[in-house]
């Protein structure tokens, strides 16, 4: 409900802060190859021309919540610069992985880098 509502608000009133809209978001546990656990991450992803490209990452640390169910699809809270950002998506999964599929889209290496994680 407080979705729909940010959803209409965002619309009627001038100068309000926009929610922006990926095609799908991702919670994505990252593990050692010993199992450990390293990081959580939300990865935003698009559809460009049929296939899904990494459009960014918020790391567990800068988490409010993790994605969640709305009549709307999904929504995400999280911190960026000391400032509360939402995100909303139709699409959402969940993944433990060994690779960081962030860095690896559409089947070729990301140029990343390493000092933001």
């Amino acid at each position: 409900m407080l979705f729909l509502l940010l959803c209409f608000l965002g619309r009627v009133i001038p100068g309000s802060v926009a929610v922006p809209y990926h095609d799908m978001m991702e919670l994505n546990h990252h593990y050692s190859d010993k199992g450990v656990l390293i990081f959580s991450q939300v990865v935003f992803w698009s559809d460009e021309y049929y296939r899904f490209e990494s459009r960014g990452f918020v790391l567990d640390r800068d988490f409010l919540s993790e994605p969640e169910k709305t009549d709307c699809g999904y929504l995400f809270r999280y911190r960026e610069g000391g400032r509360i950002m939402m995100a909303r998506s139709s699409l959402f999964r969940e993944s433990w992985t060994v690779i960081d599929p962030e860095r690896v889209s559409s089947g070729k290496q990301k140029e990343r880098d390493e000092n933001i994680r």
